[in-house]
């Protein structure tokens, strides 16, 4: 009895192990998804992760109905610019039918090997987008990033960004990120 107590023990404390999510790959499977590489912290409850849309360009786009406006984005084909997107997915209850949670930073990059260090309204000019979605009314959508920093770097077909954004019109997880997309 005594072994078998010991043992139920030895197992939940394996169990109970803290995960550390600070660093991530992508993990195998499709082929279509960029390869990346996450080198900033995470939130535990979900997943993170980068996509790299070659040869296209961002069309911002805003639809006003009164004083309330919508912003959403295109795709545009281009052969001089990419399109990256980080995304936070949080895990949730499947039950809950308006359970889901999910933010994006999306933003345009020409296709030069350059470094790019921008600040604040400057974000602009890679047209950089923040997402939120979630059954939260009046909080949902995309807003231009106004505030905060960017450091990216493309060369040898590999953007390596590190990101610092602040928004003010609602609350966000994901403020800085870093990461290495191919």
């Amino acid at each position: 009895m005594k072994n078998l107590i010991s043992f139920i023990l030895i197992g939940l404390l394996c169990a109970c192990t803290p995960v550390k999510r600070t660093l991530s790959d992508k993990p195998e499977g499709d082929l279509n998804e960029s390869v990346y590489r996450i080198s900033s912290y995470c939130p535990i409850e979900g997943d993170c992760k980068v996509n790299r849309i070659k040869n296209v360009s961002l069309q911002v786009k805003e639809v006003r109905d009164g004083n309330r406006g919508e912003m959403y984005y295109e795709l545009i084909p281009s052969e001089s610019s990419d399109v990256v997107i980080y995304s936070y997915n949080k895990a949730v209850d499947d039950v809950l039918m308006d359970g889901f949670y999910r933010e994006e930073i999306v933003f345009e990059i020409p296709k030069e090997n350059q470094r790019i260090i921008l600040e604040h309204r400057n974000l602009q000019d890679v047209k950089m987008l923040f997402g939120r979605f979630c059954y939260c009314k009046g909080e949902t959508g995309y807003y231009k990033v106004k505030r905060g920093s960017a450091n990216i770097k493309y060369s040898d077909s590999r953007i390596r960004a590190s990101l610092d954004i602040q928004i003010l019109d609602v609350p966000q997880l994901i403020k800085k990120v870093s990461f290495t997309v191919d």
